[in-house]
C-alpha cells in the first residue's frame, strides 16, 4: 500500500494582530509572553508555514514553504492556501500516512487551516490510536506507537529518538520547534525547508525501525 510520511512547521500571528476579546482569553490562564509564545501552536491564531512529504515506496519527497524564492531544489513555494490544497490533492492516492505526534498537531492544524481557506479534506483521517484498532487510511503516529499510546511515562520527542537510535536529530539549538516562528519572522525560509525535510527524514527513519522491531504483525501483513 501507498505510504506518505508528512510534517508540518507552524508559526503564529504577531501579538498586534490580535483583537482585544482574543488576547483576553489567550491570556486567561497564562500571562502574555507566553500566550504569544504559544500562538504558533493553535489553528486559530497561527497557520502551517512549511510542508514536508516522502513517499516511502517511490523514495521521492517534496517541501512546500509559504515564503521565498522557487528554484531551490526540492522545495516549491505556496501560499497557504495553495499549500493546503497541494497536499489534499496529492494524499487521495495513499493508504498509509505516517507522522509523529500528528494525531494532537499536524492532522487537527491542517483541518483548521483547511476549513479557515474553505479547502475540502480529501481524506477522511480517523480517531482510533493503534494501527490495530484502524481501518484503511492507516495513520501510524509514531508518538503514539514508541509511546506505546500513552503508556510510557518518560519525555518522548523526536530528538530523543533520533538521538537514542544513533540517527541524525533535526533539531540544534538555533533551530527547533519554539524557534520555528522567529526563523519564519526574519524570512529565512531556506533554512525552515530544510528544517521540515530533516523533520520527514528522520520520521521515515523511525518508521523503518518500528515497522522491523514494533509493528504488530497483523499491521504487516496489510502491507505485503
Amino acid at each position: 500500500m501507498a505510504t506518505l510520511v508528512f510534517d508540518i512547521a507552524t508559526a503564529g500571528k504577531r501579538w498586534s494582530q490580535l483583537d482585544v476579546l482574543s488576547r483576553l482569553a489567550l491570556t486567561k490562564r497564562t500571562d502574555v509572553k507566553t500566550a504569544e509564545d504559544q500562538l504558533g501552536l493553535s489553528p486559530l491564531t497561527g497557520e502551517v508555514i512549511s510542508l514536508g512529504i516522502y513517499d516511502v515506496d517511490r523514495h521521492q519527497g517534496m517541501v512546500y514553504v509559504t515564503g521565498g524564492e522557487n528554484g531551490v531544489a526540492a522545495y516549491k513555494v505556496r501560499k497557504e492556501k495553495e499549500l493546503l490544497e497541494d497536499f489534499w490533492d496529492g494524499v487521495r492516492s495513499y493508504d498509509v500516512f505516517v507522522t509523529f505526534g500528528g494525531r494532537r498537531f499536524d492532522i487537527p492544524f491542517v483541518l483548521h487551516r483547511s476549513a479557515v481557506h474553505r479547502v475540502a479534506p480529501s481524506k477522511e483521517f480517523r480517531f482510533g490510536r493503534s494501527v490495530e484498532k484502524q481501518q484503511m487510511p492507516y495513520h501510524v503516529d509514531l508518538y503514539d506507537e514508541f509511546s506505546r499510546v500513552g503508556d510510557f511515562r518518560m519525555p518522548l520527542t523526536l530528538h530523543l529518538l533520533a538521538k537514542a537510535y544513533g540517527l541524525e536529530s533535526p533539531d540544534t539549538e538555533e533551530l527547533r520547534g519554539e524557534t520555528v516562528g522567529e526563523f519564519f519572522r526574519q524570512k529565512k525560509f531556506a533554512d525552515l525547508a530544510h528544517y521540515t525535510e530533516q523533520n520527514v527524514r528522520v520520521t521515515r527513519e523511525l518508521y523503518g525501525l518500528w515497522l522491523e522491531y514494533f509493528a504488530p504483525a497483523s499491521f504487516k501483513n496489510i502491507l505485503v
